[in-house]
């Protein structure tokens, strides 16, 4: 009994003896840990200083990226022509989603780029220097071909290739061709000397570019309204591309309803002869009835006839008078903004 009881104690004390070296052994390296930090503070410092330093620049230097935004409104229309339209497979007017996805198309998007001139890419601009493109191409061979303005006077300028060779030599409103380039600079201003760098970005490169940027959406749900958004570093260019976005899409739509309203109309017209034909019939056989039977009142027939004649006049009135409506919007869309309308200065465009 003795011997067992001496047991229990030893395994007790040995039983303390492990948990506090475990405890003395978790102080002492929470204790080193301690001193690893106090004697590396300086290394530790520094490197804070460098992130929150690098933070900061990063910040600072970087450019604001700025946003254009603008509403469109679908009017939904709804007339006695549906039936019709659903009859010839016509659209008068497409669903929300579908017109997002159209104004986020391609196609409108190489529209944009082709009015707008993105393709042309303009650098290293000096300082007080200032111009206006009316017109470049490049058919060179080489995609990444990059050339050299130089302002020799007042209205005259070299260009150079990427190799610092002169190529030709031209004037302020004056149209320039070289070999594959062909250029035409306006409103040029600036110290002999004065130069800057233009070259031609791949089409389609531009076309995705501006594509990914932008963004349509419903506002809120039934409510017809469409809030399209892109950014850019550049304000201007972030502005008239929504313009000139928003003006494309509107001068196509419109000649879609133009395009639709003739084919409905021209429809009409063909099936409206045979309808008077089917009238005049009637009448004359009615006019036959009544000299036999001397009867005034006018068959279910003729009546129908009649009340058919008359709502197809006005569905071809109203469906004629929709088409000058649409001819007279797309004639009366503002003409969108465009490169040459683009002035340069210290490498800003205006």
């Amino acid at each position: 009994m003795t011997s067992e009881l001496n047991g229990r104690d030893q395994s007790r004390n040995s039983g303390d003896s492990d948990a506090s070296f475990f405890q003395q052994s978790d102080e002492v390296d929470l204790r080193e840990y301690i001193r690893v930090l106090m004697r590396r503070r300086r290394t530790l410092a520094m490197a804070f200083c460098v992130i929150f330093i690098g933070a900061v620049t990063y910040t600072f230097t970087m450019k604001p990226v700025y946003e254009a935004s603008a509403t469109l409104y679908l009017r939904q229309e709804k007339g006695r022509m549906d039936t019709l339209s659903g009859t010839l497979g016509l659209t008068l007017q497409n669903p929300v989603e579908t017109e997002v996805e159209i104004i986020k198309s391609r196609t409108n998007a190489e529209q944009v780029v082709k009015r707008l001139h993105l393709d042309w890419k303009v650098t290293r601009v000096s300082s007080g220097l200032t111009f206006r493109i009316d017109d470049f191409a490049d058919n060179s061979p080489d995609p990444d071909s990059e050339y050299y303005v130089t302002l020799n006077g007042p209205d005259s300028y070299t260009v150079s290739d990427q190799d610092d060779r002169a190529l030709a030599k031209g004037r302020s409103g004056q149209l320039l061709q070289s070999g594959p380039l062909r250029l035409l600079l306006s409103e040029l201003r600036g110290n002999p000397g004065e130069s800057f760098n233009i070259s031609l970005i791949p089409f389609q490169s531009a076309v995705n570019s501006i594509r990914s940027r932008i963004d349509a959406a419903e506002v809120r749900k039934m409510t017809s309204i469409i809030k399209i958004t892109f950014q850019d570093t550049d304000p201007i260019k972030a502005r008239d591309l929504v313009n000139t976005l928003c003006a494309v899409y509107l001068e196509n739509s419109l000649a879609l309803k133009t395009q639709e309203a003739s084919k409905t109309l021209e429809f009409i017209e063909q099936n409206l002869g045979g309808v008077r034909s089917d009238l005049d019939t009637a009448e004359k056989n009615l006019e036959a009835y009544k000299s036999e039977t001397r009867v005034v009142q006018l068959d279910k027939e003729a009546q129908e006839l009649v009340q058919k004649i008359s709502e197809t006049e006005k569905l071809r009135t109203g469906l004629a008078l929709q088409r000058k409506q649409a001819e007279f919007a797309l004639a009366a869309l503002p003409s969108p903004p465009s490169w040459p309308n683009w002035r340069f200065r210290s490498g800003l465009s205006w």
